[in-house]
Protein backbone atom coordinates (compact mmCIF):
# COMPACT_ATOMS: atom_id res chain seq x y z
CA UNK A 1 0.00 0.00 0.00
CA UNK A 2 0.83 3.57 -0.52
CA UNK A 3 1.13 5.82 2.15
CA UNK A 4 3.15 9.00 3.27
CA UNK A 5 4.65 10.73 6.62
CA UNK A 6 3.26 13.76 8.24
CA UNK A 7 5.85 16.41 9.66
CA UNK A 8 6.33 14.32 12.29
CA UNK A 9 7.48 10.91 10.37
CA UNK A 10 4.11 9.86 11.22
CA UNK A 11 2.90 7.09 8.60
CA UNK A 12 -0.62 7.43 7.84
CA UNK A 13 -2.48 4.42 6.71
CA UNK A 14 -2.10 1.89 9.97
CA UNK A 15 -3.75 -1.52 7.59
CA UNK A 16 -0.18 -3.06 7.55
CA UNK A 17 0.39 -2.89 11.09
CA UNK A 18 -3.60 -4.71 11.44
CA UNK A 19 -2.50 -7.21 8.95
CA UNK A 20 0.68 -7.83 10.62
CA UNK A 21 -1.56 -7.77 14.05
CA UNK A 22 1.23 -5.35 15.77
CA UNK A 23 -0.52 -4.16 18.19
CA UNK A 24 0.21 -0.08 20.47
CA UNK A 25 3.70 0.02 22.24
CA UNK A 26 5.37 -2.61 20.40
CA UNK A 27 8.82 -2.46 20.02
CA UNK A 28 10.25 -2.65 17.15
CA UNK A 29 13.96 -2.26 15.38
CA UNK A 30 14.41 -0.89 12.78
CA UNK A 31 17.05 -1.79 9.57
CA UNK A 32 17.98 0.68 6.81
CA UNK A 33 19.27 -1.87 4.40
CA UNK A 34 20.13 1.07 1.58
CA UNK A 35 16.98 3.03 0.76
CA UNK A 36 14.86 0.78 2.18
CA UNK A 37 13.66 0.76 6.25
CA UNK A 38 12.89 -2.70 7.48
CA UNK A 39 11.24 -2.68 10.70
CA UNK A 40 10.35 -6.15 13.27
CA UNK A 41 9.24 -6.71 16.71
CA UNK A 42 12.20 -6.76 18.85
CA UNK A 43 11.42 -6.72 22.87
CA UNK A 44 14.98 -4.65 22.96
CA UNK A 45 13.92 -2.53 20.41
CA UNK A 46 14.53 0.96 20.31
CA UNK A 47 11.30 2.23 18.38
CA UNK A 48 7.25 1.36 19.23
CA UNK A 49 4.24 1.48 17.37
CA UNK A 50 2.55 4.83 18.75
CA UNK A 51 -0.23 4.51 21.54
CA UNK A 52 -2.62 5.52 18.50
CA UNK A 53 -1.11 2.56 16.41
CA UNK A 54 1.17 4.10 13.78
CA UNK A 55 4.86 3.76 12.78
CA UNK A 56 6.71 6.96 13.13
CA UNK A 57 9.77 7.58 10.98
CA UNK A 58 12.63 8.50 12.82
CA UNK A 59 14.39 11.99 11.53
CA UNK A 60 17.29 10.39 10.70
CA UNK A 61 15.74 7.98 8.74
CA UNK A 62 13.45 10.56 6.68
CA UNK A 63 17.15 12.76 6.13
CA UNK A 64 18.69 9.53 4.75
CA UNK A 65 15.76 8.16 2.57
CA UNK A 66 15.73 11.62 1.44
CA UNK A 67 11.86 11.88 2.20
CA UNK A 68 9.61 15.21 3.48
CA UNK A 69 6.31 14.96 4.60
CA UNK A 70 3.62 14.27 1.93
CA UNK A 71 6.33 12.15 -0.17
CA UNK A 72 4.73 9.24 -1.03
CA UNK A 73 6.03 5.56 0.63
CA UNK A 74 5.17 2.22 -0.44
CA UNK A 75 4.95 0.20 2.17
CA UNK A 76 4.38 -3.99 2.18
CA UNK A 77 3.68 -6.32 4.93
CA UNK A 78 4.72 -9.58 5.31
CA UNK A 79 2.97 -12.07 7.74
CA UNK A 80 4.97 -14.89 6.89
CA UNK A 81 8.62 -12.61 7.92
CA UNK A 82 6.41 -10.80 10.45
CA UNK A 83 8.05 -7.32 9.09
CA UNK A 84 6.95 -4.34 7.70
CA UNK A 85 9.00 -3.11 4.36
CA UNK A 86 9.40 0.25 4.06
CA UNK A 87 10.37 1.89 0.20
CA UNK A 88 10.84 5.53 -1.12
CA UNK A 89 8.40 5.67 -4.18
CA UNK A 90 11.80 6.64 -6.24
CA UNK A 91 13.18 3.30 -5.31
CA UNK A 92 10.02 2.02 -6.94
CA UNK A 93 10.32 3.72 -9.41
CA UNK A 94 13.91 2.92 -9.93
CA UNK A 95 13.53 -0.64 -9.78
CA UNK A 96 10.30 -0.68 -12.29
CA UNK A 97 12.27 1.42 -14.77
CA UNK A 98 15.48 -1.23 -14.72
CA UNK A 99 12.76 -4.18 -14.77
CA UNK A 100 11.18 -2.67 -17.66
CA UNK A 101 14.54 -1.99 -19.34
CA UNK A 102 15.20 -5.40 -19.31
CA UNK A 103 12.15 -6.64 -20.53
CA UNK A 104 12.28 -4.45 -23.70
CA UNK A 105 15.63 -5.55 -24.18
CA UNK A 106 14.66 -9.48 -23.88
CA UNK A 107 17.02 -9.25 -20.35
CA UNK A 108 14.12 -10.19 -18.22
CA UNK A 109 13.02 -13.25 -17.01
Amino acid sequence: MVTSPDVNGRLADRSPLQVLGWTPRLPLKATMIGAVVVLVPCAEGPERVTRQGHIRLTVSAQRTLGIVAGDPLFVAASVHDDQLTIYPMWVVDAALTALHQCTATGHGS
